[in-house]
């Protein structure tokens, strides 16, 4: 039993809830709600930047077999691939300044 649920657990022990024992189960319920929500947003919010990571790595191993031994297009492969790195960090921080969450 967590902190949350110890609290809302006691009550005064009458049949009817009083005014104040109902304001604050209406409270923990929100808090519990809130608590679950925040626990959702970090979850995506990590699978997202996972999946950053998974396609950088791609993109990566991609640029090199592309390029083999040619340095000069290699330096090029790797603008475009710093290019999505950078739009994946603009695309977790959107979701995570309000776009998503």
């Amino acid at each position: 039993m967590n902190e949350i649920e110890r609290w809302a657990s006691s009550s005064g022990g009458g049949l009817l809830p009083s005014r104040g024992e109902r304001q604050k189960n209406s409270a923990i319920a929100r808090l519990r709600d809130e608590t679950q929500f925040a626990g959702m947003q970090l979850d995506a919010g990590a699978a997202l930047a996972g999946k950053a990571m998974e396609r950088a790595r791609d993109l990566h191993l991609h640029a090199e077999q592309q390029a083999g031994d040619d340095p000069v297009l290699l330096g090029v492969l790797r603008e475009l691939e710093i290019g999505y790195v950078l739009y994946a960090q603009q695309v977790q921080r959107r979701f995570g300044a309000g776009g998503a969450m």
